[in-house]
């Protein structure tokens, strides 16, 4: 196996037989807004359009203008992507703080509910408030259906793994409150 030659020129790069002046000509050509349009090329130079325009069609520049618009399309998604690949940690690094700080909280409550509920079995005095249980409760479907979409969007098949509450371990009071509350929340007719 031979080695690797020469890279090849790029399009957009100075061609041999290409002048200073055409050279000149054919970088403030690249730097024009779109639509680019030879004859301010050839005011901003110094150069007639007819120079202008001979020096577009010898070399090329429409091609060559082209090439360089697509790389610069790919420099910018490139880093679009990379941006977007940085936020995405970040929120990743968000997210999992809100969790454990919730989780901590959440046991913390479930702790001293658990508490109450061993002194004064027989209280009705609800957990949370109303309110409360349903600001959760819209938060968790909000926060499961966004995980869900992002699990989702990872995998190609689209399959996500179902998750399951065990309810089980609710008396008969927490279960009719837990209706209760899903019923106002609307995510149970």
């Amino acid at each position: 196996m031979s080695p690797p030659g020469p890279k090849p020129p790029l399009p957009w790069g100075r061609l041999d037989e290409e002048t200073e002046r055409a050279w000149t000509a054919f970088q403030t050509y690249l730097r024009a807004t779109k639509p680019r349009h030879l004859r301010s090329v050839g005011e901003a130079v110094g150069e007639k359009y007819r120079a202008v325009k001979r020096y577009s069609s010898m070399f090329r520049w429409v091609d060559r203008a082209a090439a360089w618009d697509a790389e610069q399309g790919r420099v910018e998604s490139r880093a679009i992507l990379s941006e977007r690949e940085k936020i995405a940690r970040e929120h990743i690094r968000a997210a999992s703080i809100m969790r454990r700080v919730g989780a901590a909280e959440l046991s913390r409550r479930a702790a001293m509910i658990e508490r109450r509920h061993r002194l004064n079995p027989s209280s009705d005095e609800p957990y949370l408030s109303d309110r409360d249980a349903i600001t959760m409760l819209k938060t968790g479907i909000e926060l499961e259906r966004e995980l869900v979409a992002e699990a989702e969007a990872r995998e190609p098949t689209g399959a996500t793994e179902a998750t399951s509450v065990d309810l089980s371990r609710l008396t008969p009071e927490e279960a009719e409150q837990l209706k209760t509350l899903l019923e106002k929340a609307g995510a149970i007719a």
